[in-house]
């Protein structure tokens, strides 16, 4: 049979499922689809990549400050859960209901960015409206957009400039890094964090974003917490976006926005003379 005689059966079930057998994905995905040996293999080394860079490893883990203080490299830490999160399946699943998606990628269909990014919008909307941390959901989906990208040229970019190419999304992804610094420094103070009500539960804009750009820095300066250098990478891309167009459907908008705003932690230099909250 295809996809288990060279490689075995023992290389389809480590890439599907991880330490975790699940046979009912198995069955469905089986019946629909045999994959091909040199997929699953690509489709392996690619995870290995992603999982290995360093944007992945356990010094960039500790900076989002959001997985506990030892978290270990995002593999070990989805590793180590009470049920294991790090299988192709289960990284999949955190974002597409079934397994048709799934399906479809091991028949060697790459998801299209388009499809990623809004199903992980729905998915970080949902947590938010629940208070729950989104951090692991938004380094899954950065972990699956970089997969599919190496799946078109196999190479592998250890930051997420890869993701940041135009203006618009830089903006966007700026703002949000402002805006969790906003929010790290609101709950420091107050305990509670009112600028949270201005972001329609992450589903940002275009509009929104330029709305609140003004806002959040005046809120910073405020606090006497302003970030100059991080402002302008925020304006000056926000002024290139407007003059060029912004290129940017709202939930890709969202998205980058999100980005920032939860892993904020890992692009703000603190100054050698501030202290913590």
């Amino acid at each position: 049979m295809v996809g288990f005689d060279s490689l075995g059966s023992n290389f389809f079930y480590k890439i599907l499922l991880g330490d975790c057998f699940n046979t009912k994905a198995c069955m469905f995905v089986c019946h629909k689809h045999v994959p091909a040996d040199a997929w699953i293999k690509r489709l392996d080394d690619g995870l290995n990549a992603v999982y290995g860079s360093r944007f992945f490893s356990e010094e960039e883990m500790i900076k989002t400050g959001r997985l506990g203080k030892e978290p270990g490299n995002f593999k070990n830490y989805l590793r180590n859960k009470k049920r294991p999160r790090y299988s192709l399946t289960s990284l999949m699943r955190s974002f597409f209901d079934g397994y048709d998606i799934l399906s479809s990628l091991l028949s060697g269909k790459p998801v299209k960015q388009e499809l990623l990014i809004s199903a992980a919008n729905r998915k970080f909307m949902e947590a938010q409206k629940k208070n729950w941390n989104i951090t692991e959901l938004v380094l899954k989906s950065i972990l699956l957009i970089k997969l599919m990208n190496y799946l078109e040229d196999e190479k592998m970019i250890d930051d997420i400039d890869e993701l940041l190419d135009t203006p618009g999304k830089k903006s966007a992804f700026y703002e949000g890094v402002l805006v969790g610094h906003l929010m790290s420094v609101q709950y420091g103070r107050l305990k509670n964090t009112p600028f949270e009500k201005k972001l329609y539960g992450l589903n940002m804009n275009v509009e929104r974003v330029k709305k609140r750009y003004s806002e959040v820095i005046a809120k910073l300066r405020q606090y006497d917490k302003a970030y100059p250098e991080l402002e302008a990478k925020a304006s000056e891309n926000m002024m290139q976006a407007e003059k060029e167009g912004w290129h940017l459907k709202p939930e890709e908008v969202a998205y980058y926005f999100t980005l920032g705003y939860t892993l904020h932690a890992k692009y703000y230099k603190k100054k050698e003379d501030e202290k913590d909250e």
